[in-house]
């Protein structure tokens, strides 16, 4: 009996506690520890050391370096970087402004130099070499293992250093009494030579080969600058081109603003020039007016100006002394899309032409080029160059590109010219596929994921298409994505050893198992599997599948990180069989390593949200009205009560369900609500996921989140009457339309969208007219106004009962905010309740703390008085006036029974019937 007793009593105990974690609060999210979980981590080529970093308002980045097997670790605070060397021998960071140098092998630390300006290291983390420049400009690149060391003078802020790409030579460009010294120091052998003297040099850039360098030069022996080039084995630098050589237009230079790039196999050199100033002054006896034009490709305001501030793609072949122009006046570089092929020869131009034109005006969707880069000449591929992506294959036999306005991937054969749609399964919408897609090696196929699975396509189309997975994703309705090694740019020359690794473009070998990320999509597990690439339909091997996020895996509902942070990083050791990867629950991020992909150790262990209120996740699966199926994630309080009723915010987007098992960062308001901060506070939150069709958007919004809001009032925890809603950006636009639609919410929390969709389709400079609401199937104004009418939130405010919060700032995008302000301009008018927050240096979010710090208490304010019952703030209630900004913040609350009231200035529409 006394055993029970204590139990009992221990039981006790243990649920007081429980019960009295404190809610998330500001000094809490200040010094809230976070991983960066998609950033900032790294792994030893040998897999003993990890180094990532944990970041919180409070103490800003802190470096741990830690290693795998043992409790060896050590801490560095604000520092934010390091670089593992020497095959995992050594680390090396900046703290302060100091280069501090760890030897991992004996354990010992070593501040290199103080007084530190900037240090590099070669991506090749073998090499031994690091260089690095003081404040009063001297440069020193040290052998960490011989200790040999070369030292250079220089001026202060005019020193250079830069390695080539595996880090077999470094250039160090230093200046010593008005001259510009270039010193080339081969690290195979540690010899230093001076290649160039001069009064400037700019934009150095070496090739793929790691035998040559290019740079920009400006000596007193030549007029003007020209571009000079040092190959291994000359003794000095030569002029590769002035403004004498053969194609430059006369009074044409070198844009020595702007990067050179050598071609993959190094026989060209691209660069751009700079056409003469142009002499022509305007004429003030003129009028001053500018002419519109319904035929031309830019509005007035979007037009080029001067030539003269222009600057043209140009191309140096290495066998001819001769520049090639490769654009001129009649053509916008910046509006061009430039991608080399690995043979040298071609390059990809699209002409110029205004995107959200291109979508809407079919004529004016611009023309897609390959331009001969041996003699200018152009072979079109494409009437229409709106497209998303287009890139060649690492071979340089194909362009493989896809046009949004058509909906398929299209693919041109260099070889023979021909052109060819890659047709079924890649002729559909399927955002899930839109943007994947890898090749194999010798460009033998290309992989797309379409509808979860992994198909391969063949380019020539001698073969059919293969479905590798078997149907096995939407069999057991899962989601496949190529998972990706994300080693920094140091390591990204290393290959995967235990699978195929897609790597900055590198090919896949199919002698090698693939390694896919998996979602399924009934509970949102994910995972793992592996798939052999022999070419035929085979089903993938489960490695895992957990209640965890490990890998992002894109999907046709567009998913996006608005709650928690899906990982995305997956490093592994260069000469080792270990990764370093994330994973995550609601409760905790960290991260783990393994060898196989089956069984995990973790390597980290933050647990902050133990320490407050936190909260859990359940995914809920509802009907809608038309019969598709809905679901979404409803967050409780850690502390919840199946007896109590609470107040719920419904919180959308787009596809939010997939978040199930990210963890969310505890954190301020920034335009969108912290879900952890409300839910702390005594809210349920709940995420629901919008599917789209190609028409009737605004329908599907209805469809999907006031059936949403129908079933959370179903539940018999929900305080039915007090339901609010929020949405953010696109969410926004969606609310806007919502707010006209349905009277299911108590109070609604609109930030920085477009409710006049209308009035943006008609703004030239609009960014989202494309995804308007009804019109996903590109049908304009008026191919389709009778849906333009009805999903306008402007044009229906009348309709609206519910209490409106908005968010704007004059530094959003231009047509955002004009609908921003036309949507309020209407409430007032009709003198409904609504407020706008007008965060003066925002922007798109709210990136200032003390912007975030104010928005965070005015919502808690506005939903606690319509969905708790508070006493309103007086800036409700009475408003603040404008000349009282940052004097009074109107936080204080009125006596009870004060609250805002319609006044009913117009009065609503009397035909009106909620839709539901």
């Amino acid at each position: 009996m006394k055993r029970i007793f204590l139990l009992l009593t221990g039981l006790l105990l243990h649920l007081s506690v429980f019960a009295q974690k404190p809610v998330l609060d500001e000094q809490a999210v200040m010094n809230w520890p976070q991983l960066a979980v998609n950033s900032d981590a790294n792994i030893s080529s040998d897999g003993h050391y990890i180094a990532y970093v944990v970041t919180s308002r409070a103490k800003g980045n802190v470096l741990h370096l830690k290693a795998v097997n043992g409790s060896d670790e050590k801490i560095f605070p604000g520092v934010f970087s390091g670089d593992f060397m020497g095959n995992g021998r050594y680390f090396i960071c900046r703290k302060a402004d100091s280069l501090l140098l760890v030897d991992l092998k004996n354990h010992r630390e070593n501040v290199l130099v103080t007084a530190l300006d900037n240090f590099q290291v070669p991506l090749a983390e073998e090499s031994p070499w690091v260089a690095w420049i003081t404040k009063d400009g001297h440069a020193t690149a040290q052998n960490l293992l011989t200790s040999i060391r070369y030292s250079f003078t220089g001026e202060a802020g005019t020193t250079e250093i830069l390695y080539s790409r595996t880090g077999k030579a470094l250039v160090i460009a230093v200046r010593e009494a008005g001259v510009e010294k270039i010193h080339w120091l081969d690290l195979s052998t540690g010899k230093d030579h001076l290649i160039w003297e001069g009064l400037e040099a700019k934009r150095f850039v070496f090739n793929q080969q790691e035998n040559e360098l290019a740079f920009i030069g400006h000596t007193d022996q030549l007029e003007g600058k020209a571009i000079y080039f040092y190959h291994i084995g000359m003794d000095k630098s030569a002029v590769m081109a002035d403004s004498t050589i053969s194609g430059m237009q006369a009074g044409y230079h070198f844009a020595d603003d702007e990067d050179m790039e050598y071609s993959p196999g190094g026989s060209k050199l691209f660069f751009r020039i700079i056409p003469p100033a142009d002499k022509n002054k305007p004429d003030l006896e003129k009028a001053n007016v500018t002419i519109w034009n319904y035929a031309d490709n830019f509005m007035p305001f979007e037009q080029p100006g001067n030539p003269s501030y222009r600057r043209y793609l140009a191309v140096i072949n290495r066998g001819q002394q001769r520049v090639i122009q490769l654009e001129n006046e009649t053509e916008d570089p910046s509006a061009s899309r430039l991608d080399i092929g690995s043979d040298d020869r071609y390059l990809l131009v699209a002409t110029p032409t205004h995107w959200l034109d291109a979508a809407w005006r079919k004529g004016k969707a611009g023309e897609l080029y390959l331009i001969n880069t041996d003699d200018s000449s152009k072979v079109k591929i494409a009437q229409s160059s709106y497209m998303v992506q287009a890139d060649f294959s690492p071979g340089g036999n194909y362009l493989l590109y896809r046009d949004i306005v058509k909906e398929n991937w299209l693919c041109f054969d260099i070889k023979t010219a021909q052109l060819r749609s890659l047709g079924a399964p890649l002729d559909k919408r399927d955002a899930c596929g839109d943007w994947k897609h890898e090749w194999l090696i010798n460009d033998r196929a290309v992989l797309f994921c379409r509808g979860g699975d992994i198909f391969q396509i063949d380019p020539r189309k001698d073969e059919l298409p293969v479905n590798l997975t078997a149907n096995y994703a939407q069999q057991h309705q899962l989601a496949f994505a190529i998972a990706k090694n994300t080693s920094c740019e140091r390591d990204s020359h290393v290959p995967g050893v235990f699978f195929a690794v897609s790597q900055n473009s590198a090919p896949i070998n199919p002698a090698q198992p693939l390694l896919l990320a998996a979602l399924d999509k009934t509970n949102q597990q994910n995972g793992f599997f592996q798939l052999k690439l022999d070419g035929h339909p085979e089903q993938p091997e489960k490695l895992i599948m957990s209640d965890n996020a490990y890998y992002d895996v894109p999907s046709p509902e567009g998913y996006f990180e608005n709650v928690g942070e899906f990982p995305k990083i997956l490093y592994k050791a260069a000469t080792a069989q270990t990764y370093l990867l994330a994973r995550s629950t609601v409760n905790e991020a960290n991260l783990v390593i393994t060898k196989d992909f089956r069984h995990f150790e973790s390597i980290t262990g933050l647990h902050p949200s133990k320490t407050v209120n936190w909260l859990t996740s359940e995914l809920i699966h509802y009907p809608t009205p038309d019969g598709r199926p809905g679901e979404g994630v409803l967050y409780k309080p850690e502390n919840f009560d199946p007896g109590k009723h609470y107040p719920v915010i419904v919180y959308f987007y787009r596809g939010l369900s997939n978040e199930l098992n990210c963890y969310p960062k505890a954190d301020f308001g920034n335009g969108n609500i912290n879900v952890p901060w409300m839910v702390s506070r005594g809210y349920l939150v709940f995420c629901p996921d919008i599917h789209y069709r190609l028409a009737g958007i605004g329908d599907d919004i209805v469809n999907y989140i006031a059936a949403a809001a129908r079933m959370l009032k179903g539940l018999s925890y929900v305080d039915t009457a007090h339901i609010g809603v929020q949405g953010h950006s696109w969410g926004c636009i969606q609310g806007s339309v919502l707010m006209t639609k349905t009277r299911e919410f108590a109070a609604a929390l609109m930030a920085n969208g477009n409710a006049d969709d209308i009035s943006y389709y008609l703004f030239a400079n609009g960014i989202f007219s494309r995804n308007a609401i009804g019109i996903q199937q590109a049908q304009s104004l008026w191919e389709n106004k009778a849906s333009w009418l009805a999903n306008d939130a402007v044009l229906n405010a009348d309709h609206i009962t519910t209490p409106i919060l908005m968010v704007s700032s004059p530094v959003d995008d231009p047509g955002l905010r004009l609908g921003m302000v036309e949507w309020f301009t209407a409430m007032h008018r009709l003198g409904k309740p609504s407020w706008m927050l007008d965060y003066e240096t925002a922007g798109h979010s709210l990136g200032d703390l003390n912007d975030q710090l104010d928005f965070t208490h005015r919502i808690d304010q506005f939903f606690d008085h319509y969905l708790k019952g508070a006493a309103a703030p007086k800036w409700m209630v009475e408003g603040l006036p404008a000349y009282k900004k940052q004097i009074d913040d109107g936080f204080e609350l009125e006596p009870a029974g004060v609250n805002p009231k319609p006044l009913e200035i117009i009065p609503s529409d009397p035909n009106y019937t909620d839709v539901n």
